[in-house]
């Protein structure tokens, strides 16, 4: 249970930071987009120390902006950012025929981090 805190206060640092990196994602030039297949793990550092480790379960859309300045990794089932980055998660069930960027736009979960790696691998069923 004590393992637990420090990984909700972190989470709970990079939500709040969300709400800050919607007005901010609109400098961002690169994007992806996700479709709700296969899991994902999305592992976040800064200069080598780990931020944050999360898995976003099979049947979510993921909408990822980035500074396209920054290099960019992408391979089969990996792909990796460096620098800004923003990440919007959203349920595929949920609101069914509304255009997915209304969607991105009232997201459950964003996550907004500047100066940071990002990885994300997909989740070997």
């Amino acid at each position: 249970m004590k393992s637990m805190i420090p990984v909700a206060v972190v989470m709970a640092v990079l939500l709040f930071q969300g709400e800050d990196g919607r007005a901010q994602s609109s400098g961002m030039t690169g994007g992806i987009f996700f479709a709700p297949n296969p899991g994902r793990t999305v592992t976040l550092t800064r200069n080598g120390a780990l931020l944050a480790s999360f898995t976003i379960p099979n049947g979510t859309f993921l909408d990822v902006s980035y500074d396209a300045q920054q290099p960019a990794s992408v391979a089969a089932g990996r792909w990796e950012f460096h620098g800004n980055f923003t990440l919007r998660a959203q349920p595929a069930q949920d609101a069914p025929g509304t255009p997915l960027e209304r969607r991105f736009a009232e997201a459950p979960l964003v996550v907004a981090v500047q100066g940071a790696d990002v990885l994300i691998e997909n989740v070997t069923p």
